[in-house]
């Protein structure tokens, strides 16, 4: 029985030590989110508001913010709309919401330039 409980512990510190490690992997990369799942318009507006929140929160400028926000918002609904998919909730449907599978990283240059990468 105390065995159980030491195994889930181990379990517990084995996946932190991967989320740190994928961590270290991401800043080293210079990646603020790397996601994958089915992209929906929800989806698109929380990671559009969080940019746009990180953005504010270094002082962006608000034009540069607003032009960010405006072509990443472009380029994850071209994922939602035309991504070859073969998701079991995928939906062309405008009544459904769109609904593709796809594979996004965001992430900024040594000059803290944001870029968007898509993997569809």
């Amino acid at each position: 029985m105390e065995n159980s409980g030491y195994e889930q512990v181990y379990q517990q510190l084995k996946h932190m030590k991967t989320v740190i490690a994928f961590k270290k992997a991401m800043t080293k990369s210079h990646l603020n989110v790397v996601y994958l799942g089915n992209v929906t318009q929800s989806t698109i507006e929380s990671i559009t508001d969080m940019i746009s929140e990180d953005l504010n929160t270094r002082n962006e400028n608000r034009r540069v913010t607003k032009r960010v926000y405006h072509v990443m918002m472009e380029s994850l609904q071209n994922i939602c709309k035309h991504a070859d998919s073969q998701s079991e909730n995928e939906s062309n449907s405008l009544e459904q919401g769109l609904v593709k599978k796809g594979i996004f990283l965001i992430g900024h240059d040594k000059k803290n330039t944001l870029s968007l990468r898509e993997i569809t």
